[in-house]
């Protein structure tokens, strides 16, 4: 962002899509550039993700919600154990806003006794550039999933896209060989 003239702002996916909060005053052709060179980022770095979703509106409580999200953890781990044991580390980024997605994390990573499984704590996402990244990928995976069950983007994501085919080839595909 500092190569656009823009300093003190961490990207934060959904309001630079939105054109919301602190983005509201930025055009949409900037708001697209500073997605662009995000993107250009996340294709350059190594890592490697992956997103657990639920939907809310399947789960009539929240304890099937915890067990959804679970049987998926535990599903992950058992798929991907090989490849994360090829790890020396590991870093897990969560802003410990919910206590039993925090108590999820460590039960699950315990359970790979991978060597070194750090927890980035009191995340502020201006300090880790991995947790921008994470806010970008989690993003278009809602927004994938959200294209799942409705079939549609919003409005503004539309706009800011291109249309849900840009998207698919734009986005989602330039992130899906980074899946665990």
């Amino acid at each position: 962002m500092a190569s656009l003239g823009i300093v003190n702002l961490c990207f934060h996916a959904a309001p630079i899509i939105r054109g919301n909060g602190i983005f509201e005053i930025l055009s949409e052709e900037l708001r697209r550039k500073i997605f662009s060179r995000m993107m250009g980022f996340v294709r350059k770095v190594d890592f490697k993700y992956h997103c657990l979703c639920v939907d809310k509106r399947y789960c009539d409580t929240e304890e099937r919600m915890k067990e959804k999200l679970e049987r998926q953890m535990h599903e992950f781990i058992l798929g991907a154990s090989s490849v994360i044991d090829g790890f020396s580390r590991v870093k897990v980024y969560y802003d410990c806003g919910q206590t039993y997605i925090t108590h999820l994390l460590h039960k699950g990573f315990d359970e790979l006794k991978i060597p070194i499984v750090e927890f980035a704590q009191s995340v502020k996402p201006r300090h880790y550039k991995l947790f921008q990244v994470a806010d970008l990928i989690c993003t278009l995976r809602l927004l994938a999933a959200k294209l799942e069950t409705e079939g549609r983007l919003s409005p503004s994501e539309f706009r800011f896209f291109g249309g849900i085919k840009a998207f698919k080839h734009n986005m989602l595909r330039r992130i899906k060989p980074k899946e665990i």
